[in-house]
């Protein structure tokens, strides 16, 4: 091709790449964005929107193809079609109500699939590899330098970094020692790659950046910090490093670790070896710093891949003298990676690792076997003295033969959970729930639901977020043990899932398609290529499936950096496994005012999509402003500053939720109205903010809409007790909003209406359904109780109000209202030998021992009321205080201990256990008691104080 129409841009390309592969991943802050890596998701879109904007111009100008020849063009076509139809579908199928959100949401899903997914894929296309038979070593020496010496010097940066002088952006941006830090990092990256830069390059540079993040995330696990003046950890002891999610970084590092080990094994020099079993080390030690098990499940299906090919195995028994210390030692941190309290294991466990990793070198294995007939009895002759023996130190209440493993603490602790049929499903107790396997359960069976509502097309690509409360509701309402995994979930949690919730089986189908066909050029490849360059596509698909194992159960693929690579090397290994390679050189034939159209077109949205981008980041900086001052409670500053937020994007649901709460706070009720319409624009699925337009709809007397907004409200969230008794004070106060059955028509609180059913009967009947789905939720709140009891009488149904009343009596008996209903009740049934009545004298007979009684007496009688109802809280509560008061601490003790079993989050109990611990001179236990009281409660000065006075 003449020199003319040669592709032009090639540095601009580099400087893109390094821009979304380089410093995106490393770059945030804490004080910018609410999002601390919202710039970096920001600087990645745009560097690739940049790069399509080069090649689409390429294009125009006749100097290459935009799209290659491909067998997977076809699948992604397909995919994209399906995706497309499945959210056009889902838009005219739902109420106009839900389609401005929508549309937010779509934008979202449809800018992160075409540019975040499929053009990372195809820039990872026209990136070509310098090895034609095996994946060339990059210069290590220049990466290696590149982390050390430029890692090295951010641990200069607490020391040298300047105060921020004001709140502005550049004050909050710019740090002159961090910035030049930056620069000077970014320059020697750029120079670095090649030009035009070859995949070799490019996979050195993000596993050169994914290393100084790893080890970075290692540091924050042993409480080390270097960037910031504390430690970012909101995920507790989990490490985030610089991705914000230590569910994000561990995937990414699942993705480079079969790459760091395909290296390693073709590794013959000190400087190689050196260079990538540090970036082995330090994604390992990454992974388990992030306690992901789903990422680890990832890595073992990503290992076995790897290793089950035969030129794998190969290169490694090729240089299995170094390779088996190496992955000995690997191993060795894998099960000693210390818990999240840092505490270290047993001495018996070292020793053991010592040993082993001594056996890992062939020259001491041959050594062993030429001396075994001595040191085999030898060696077990020392086990079985230290095991019988256990002197000091050995003994096991010193600590020497404990497990503190990460590894083996957070299996095990799933493990002892989830060991029954019954513990797998919602229907599972309490006592055999686990949150972070029952949370995904239910996000699961959500996801299901959703797929079934059109098994063809799903519920609509990228809605998921959207509807998914729509579902929980539903299943927490009636699976108790599920009520407190309530949670807002973006995606499944399980890829499988994913596609079929929002996209149906065609999406899932074509999905599949996609990959089954990368999956068979892989395997026709592999079995046609010499062992080297076979050898060179297995860890590329290794790392998909590491991802897709983890995506089982996480979804990390659906968020921007660790997505970003996973396509890169999608694309790469379709580069690597289609033969002829694809090609982007310009086909004459297919140069034409149409095409030049179409990629023109490209341009501008590229143009668009990427001040969108800068005007996104701009609202995120604003909305953080006006969310600080929000927090200061200068109210009317913070709507100036969230007005602005909303003025450069209007539609994010945390932006304009935050600028309604404002107005109400600021006293303006028609503006936060409207601010809240805009929320459920921007994502209608939160019922807090149903909840507080309904409150801001009543202040403004338009009752019909917050009537209608509550009733959304409880639905997407049952668990919420002030709606229902927001809806409580309408049906009361205003029966006549509440409309008439619909002729023929049946859904709750419809069916079994009287054709001349007034306006306050309609009212009576309404709140007896939704409080007798109020005591199915919240069984021992007496409140709830008193006014079921309460429509009841409006409805005149005296035998269910009486039940209702007698119901909350033994739930809350000291609740004088519940206890003169029932009172009246009782009465005006002219009922003898009432049981609710007697149990209610019973209890304040025995009640009557803590006010001075006669002690013996309320025993007897919180006896007789435990033998009537023996499950009964209150009761176990009653007679453990007066349990303590007769001095039995050690009955207190039991019953409090028992309570606590059943609620541990339960404060009242804990201080009572404490306060008994203390009297019976146990002070350990008083202090422990103590301590988890103020993980509860933290700002409670007193127990503080109480807790410090301890001996």
């Amino acid at each position: 091709m003449p020199e003319k129409n040669a592709f032009k841009g090639e540095r601009l390309l580099n400087l893109f790449l390094l821009t979304a592969f380089f410093v995106s991943p490393l770059l945030f802050f804490t004080d910018l964005t609410r999002n601390p890596y919202y710039l970096q998701i920001t600087l990645l879109n745009i560097s690739l929107l940049a790069a399509m904007a080069v090649i689409a111009l390429n294009a125009f100008y006749g100097r290459c193809n935009f799209l290659p020849e491909l067998p997977l063009n076809i699948p992604a076509a397909a995919l994209l079609a399906v995706y497309l139809c499945s959210l056009v579908y889902s838009y005219f199928n739902h109420a106009a109500f839900f389609r401005p959100a929508m549309v937010s949401e779509g934008l979202k899903i449809v800018l992160y699939t075409l540019v975040n997914c499929f053009f990372a894929f195809y820039l990872s296309l026209r990136t070509p590899f310098a090895g034609l038979s095996k994946l060339e070593e990059p210069e290590v020496g220049k990466w290696l330098a590149l982390i050390l010496l430029w890692g090295v010097m951010w641990f200069l940066f607490p020391f040298v970094k300047s105060p921020i002088s004001s709140q502005d952006f550049w004050s909050r941006f710019w740090d002159p020692y961090g910035g030049l830090l930056w620069l000077g990092g970014a320059v020697a990256v750029y120079l670095t790659l090649k030009k035009p830069a070859k995949q070799e390059d490019i996979l050195a540079m993000i596993m050169a950046a994914a290393g100084i993040s790893s080890l970075y995330g290692v540091l924050e696990y042993f409480h080390i910090e270097l960037v910031w003046a504390k430690l970012v950890n909101p995920y507790g002891n989990r490490s985030v490093s610089t991705f914000g999610n230590p569910n994000f970084i561990s995937s990414y590092v699942v993705m480079l670790l079969p790459l760091a080990a395909y290296y390693l094994t073709g590794a013959k020099t000190r400087g190689v070896r050196f260079f990538y079993g540090i970036l082995f080390f330090s994604y390992e030690g990454m992974l388990m710093a992030s306690l992901t098990r789903s990422s680890w499940i990832g890595a073992v299906a990503a290992f076995s891949f790897l290793f089950s090919f035969s030129a794998i195995r190969r290169k490694f028994s090729d240089n299995e003298n170094f390779l088996v210390p190496f992955f000995a030692a690997a191993l060795i941190l894998l099960l000693l990676w210390p818990n999240q309290t840092l505490t270290p294991s047993g001495g018996f466990w070292y020793v053991c690792a010592g040993l082993f990793f001594l056996s890992s070198f062939r020259a001491v294995r041959r050594k062993f076997g030429e001396n075994k007939k001595f040191l085999l009895p030898f060696f077990a002759a020392a086990l079985f003295l230290l095991i019988l023996w256990r002197p000091g130190i050995f003994k096991p209440a010193n600590g020497f033969w404990n497990i503190r493993s990460a590894l083996y603490e957070r299996v095990s602790e799933g493990a002892a959970k989830i060991n029954s049929n019954p513990s797998l499903s919602l229907s599972a107790d309490n006592k055999t729930i686990y949150p972070s396997y029952h949370q995904r359960l239910l996000i699961w069976t959500s996801a299901w639901q959703m797929g079934l509502e059109n098994p063809l097309l799903g519920k609509g690509w990228g809605l998921f977020e959207l509807f998914y409360p729509f579902y929980q509701g539903n299943l927490i309402f009636n699976y108790e043990a599920a009520r407190n995994l309530r949670t807002h979930a973006n995606n499944a949690h399980n890829e499988v899932l994913e596609q079929w919730s929002q996209a149906g089986l065609l999406g899932l189908g074509a999905y599949l398609w996609f990959f089954f066909t990368l999956g068979a050029g892989f395997y026709s490849y592999y079995r046609r290529s010499a062992p080297e360059a076979a050898a060179s596509a297995v860890p590329l698909a290794a790392a998909l499936t590491g991802m897709f194992a983890d995506n089982m159960f996480n979804v990390s693929l659906h968020f921007a950096v660790p997505g970003l690579l996973f396509w890169w090397l999608t694309g790469a290994l379709a580069l690597r496994v289609f033969s002829p390679a694809p090609s982007f050189s310009l086909q004459p034939s297919a140069f034409g005012w149409p095409r030049r159209a179409g990629l023109a077109a490209l341009v501008c949205i590229c143009a668009l999509s990427a001040i969108l981008w800068q005007r996104q980041f701009t609202r995120e900086f604003c909305y953080f402003n006006g969310f600080k001052e929000m927090r200061r409670n200068n109210f009317s500053q913070a709507a100036l500053e969230l007005k602005k937020a909303y003025d450069q994007h209007s539609h994010e649901v945390n932006t304009n939720y935050e600028l309604a709460n404002a107005y109400v706070r600021s006293g303006e009720p028609e503006k936060a109205e409207w601010a809240y319409h805009e929320a459920l624009k921007a994502n209608a699925g939160y019922d807090e903010i149903y909840f507080n337009l309904a409150v801001v709809q009543s202040r403004l007397g338009k009752k019909p809409k917050a009537l209608s907004a509550l009733q959304t409200s409880v639905f997407i969230n049952p668990l919420n007790p002030q709606v229902y008794q927001a809806l409580a004070e309408i049906y009361i106060s205003s029966p006549g909003i509440i409309p008439p059955p619909v002729s023929g028509s049946e859904g709750p609180g419809i069916a079994g209406l009287s054709a001349g059913e007034g306006a306050k009967e309609r009212a009576a009947r309404e709140g007896v359904r939704l409080f007798s789905e109020a005591v199915r939720v919240f069984p021992n709140d007496g409140n709830m109780w008193n006014t079921l009891g309460y429509f009841y009488t409006l409805q005149k149904d005296i035998p269910g109000a009486k039940m209702a009343y007698g119901r909350g009596v033994r739930i809350a008996p000291d609740n004088k209202m519940l206890a003169d209903n029932l009172v009246g009740m009782v009465a005006r049934m002219r009922i003898k030998n009432d049981p609710d009545m007697e149990w209610l004298q019973l209890y304040n007979s025995a009640s009557a021992g803590l006010a001075g009684g006669d002690i013996k007496k309320a025993l007897k009688d919180a006896d007789t009321l435990l033998n009537l109802d023996p499950g009964n809280t209150n009761l176990l509560a009653l007679k453990a205080k007066l349990a303590f008061i007769a001095g039995d601490l050690g009955g207190a003790k039991t019953l409090l201990s028992a309570l606590l079993e059943k609620n541990p989050a339960d404060n009242s109990v804990r201080y009572g256990l404490a306060t008994t611990y203390e009297k019976m001179g146990d002070f350990s236990r008083a202090k422990a008691e103590w301590a988890r009281f103020l993980q509860i409660e933290p700002g409670n000065a007193a127990v503080a104080a109480r807790l410090k006075a301890l001996p």
